[in-house]
């Protein structure tokens, strides 16, 4: 967490800068991977892959210690870390910066079909699920907030996608009720449903 904040007094005072950018596209790379995440799919965060529930894949995990907590931390990790890339890509003025903070936004809104593929996985693990509600509703949030944000720089086309996924309100899914628990209640649909009131407001 506290990497990338060292970074930005290293970027600003141009000490090192190749060594923080490798670091930036390390987090650009996995924020990509987990836009790849397919429905049925398994995080093995030691080698950034993905596996299927088979024998051998279970007995990989367990060996290398590989859990649903770990997955989610290297979510979480990925996320919070993006989002800094943005604010501070933001006060570049070099035009490969501003092209990787349009690029960031793209990749963290992709993201969300990989994470809520990677939720269906666990949906039967009520805890899992809901960590995962809540790192999905903290996204929006963020996004919401950049949206509104005017010094960050983004192309029309992907404000206007920014806009669509805040005030789509199909974006969210009702958990299947046969094949997992009734978490309806916990949805963030609520909480996007503030979310694109607020922006609509605004808008006017």
């Amino acid at each position: 967490m506290l990497g990338l904040a060292f970074d930005i007094c290293r970027f600003s005072a141009s000490h090192d800068k190749e060594v923080v950018y490798d670091r930036h596209r390390e987090v650009i790379k996995k924020l990509k991977f987990i836009t790849m995440i397919e429905p049925g799919e398994r995080i093995n965060v030691n080698t950034c892959s993905t596996s299927t529930n088979t024998i051998f894949s279970s007995v990989y995990r367990s060996l290398f210690k590989e859990s649903r907590q770990k997955t989610f931390q290297f979510l979480n990790e990925v996320m919070d870390r993006s989002f800094e890339l943005i604010f501070l890509y933001k006060e570049s003025t070099k035009v490969s910066d501003r092209i990787s903070l349009v690029q960031v936004v793209e990749d963290i809104m992709g993201s969300i079909s990989g994470i809520r593929n990677l939720q269906s996985t666990y949906q039967s693990d009520r805890n899992f699920y809901c960590e995962m509600e809540a790192l999905l509703g903290s996204i929006y949030s963020r996004l919401a907030e950049l949206y509104e944000n005017r010094q960050v720089r983004l192309t029309a086309g992907t404000r206007q996608k920014l806009k669509t996924l805040i005030l789509r309100d199909e974006q969210v899914p009702t958990p299947d009720s046969s094949s997992s628990p009734d978490l309806s209640a916990l949805s963030p649909s609520t909480e996007l449903h503030a979310i694109g009131g607020l922006m609509r407001m605004l808008d006017e």
